[in-house]
């Protein structure tokens, strides 16, 4: 059982670009390229986190902290080997070159984080909470034939569960309803836009932090999930029998009480969906689509494409009655997965080719006229902090 497990692992890291060195990490140091300026928007300072420059074995890497009006940045070094995995609260959480969790703080600093010896590990994920106070995190056993869940933050880290093989999940998001986890498949590599669920092996489950418990998580019939929403509302894309991936260019909203709304996306530029993300208080929907001259499905496997020739585009959805409007410069698409809605109720986006203009970030006001704030980047956006 060791070498299948092993081989989603090398397969699902390679595919997404993310393979970790084993060099030794470093101490991270921070130089100051602006003063950060204060949020235009009431509420907490925000800082918008985009690694510009990924860390080679060899070579540190470079994260931008930029607050949401573009004025102002601080530049922070990321330990060669390590690897940048999310941001929330006060933290930028990165795993070091020794498989340590590690959180790089805005002044440089950075905070080792008590997990052992529950290292990270395979394939497995780390999300935080919006606090940043807890993490949720799977780890590869040593023999390969077995994976558990942690969560880190509340004194020492915890064992929440252990699964065998071939049931692996990831750590996928902290929604209002608590901790989703996506079922991976084991054969199952190549191209996607967007990171939509797989929901292999019995379909995505919800995990209770205090407990442990894992259970599955109730969305309708091939709908793959996407997001769940404070009142419980969930967001999911309709896809044929067999299909891992979405296929049908709708969206699908359900609410509390089981009610169904099916939504047609409009083609071309829907041709791939994903990245639907509830507003916090709930009222909208972000939504984006593909479409590009490489994005090529033929049969129930992924498709194959290159995203540098993809052009992308986001809409929003009203909820209460389903209306959908096109949002947004040309090529863009949600910037950092949930947290592209700030907490004030902005929306992020982010053209992340030339297509549509140049790469780059955009802090925008749902449904209003105005450009919003322009932030001139060709990095990858990580996530913000408020801390």
């Amino acid at each position: 059982m060791r070498a299948p497990f092993a081989l989603l692992v090398a397969i699902l890291l390679s595919a997404c670009g993310t393979t970790p060195s084993a060099s030794q990490a470093a101490s991270a140091t921070a130089s100051t390229r602006g003063s950060v300026a204060a949020s235009a928007q009431s509420g907490p300072l925000v800082r918008l986190v985009v690694e510009t420059t990924a860390p080679t074995a060899n070579q540190a890497g470079k994260i931008m902290l930029v607050s949401t009006d573009g004025r102002g940045a601080n530049e922070l070094s990321v330990p060669p080997g390590a690897m940048v995995l999310a941001a929330s609260g006060s933290r930028v959480f990165i795993r070091g070159s020794d498989g340590t969790l590690q959180a790089l703080h805005h002044d440089g600093t950075i905070e080792r984080l008590d997990i052992r010896p529950y290292r990270l590990t395979g394939f497995g994920g780390l999300v935080p909470n919006p606090a940043g106070t807890q993490w949720v995190w799977a780890s590869q056993s040593p023999d390969s034939s077995s994976q558990s869940l942690y969560v880190g933050g509340s004194g020492s880290a915890r064992q929440l569960a252990t699964l065998t093989y071939p049931l692996v999940l990831e750590a996928y998001a902290w929604t209002p309803k608590g901790v989703v986890l996506d079922s991976l498949p084991m054969d199952f590599s190549g191209y996607r836009p967007f990171n939509t669920t797989f929901g292999a092996f019995g379909g995505v489950r919800e995990l209770d932090v205090a407990t442990g418990t894992i259970r599955p998580l109730a969305t309708p019939s091939h709908c793959i999930f996407s997001d769940s929403a404070a009142d419980e509302s969930i967001a999911c894309f309709p896809t044929s029998s067999g299909y891992l991936i979405p296929n049908q260019h709708a969206l699908r909203i359900v609410d509390p009480g089981g009610k169904t709304t099916d939504l047609s996306l409009a083609l071309p530029r829907f041709t791939y969906v994903g990245d639907a993300f509830f507003s916090p208080d709930g009222s909208t929907l972000s939504v984006a689509g593909a479409t590009g001259s490489g994005l090529v499905s033929t049969s129930t496997g992924p498709p194959s494409g290159n995203p540098n020739l993809e052009q992308y585009g986001t809409d929003l959805v009203k909820v209460a009655d389903g209306s959908i409007v096109r949002f947004g410069p040309s090529g863009v698409r949600p910037a950092m997965g949930r947290q592209s809605w700030l907490p004030d109720g902005r929306l992020v986006l982010w053209r992340p080719n030339a297509i549509g203009g140049s790469p780059g970030l955009y802090v925008m006001t749902p449904y209003s006229t105005a450009p919003g704030a322009e932030i001139e980047t060709s990095g990858t956006p990580i996530g913000f902090l408020t801390g």
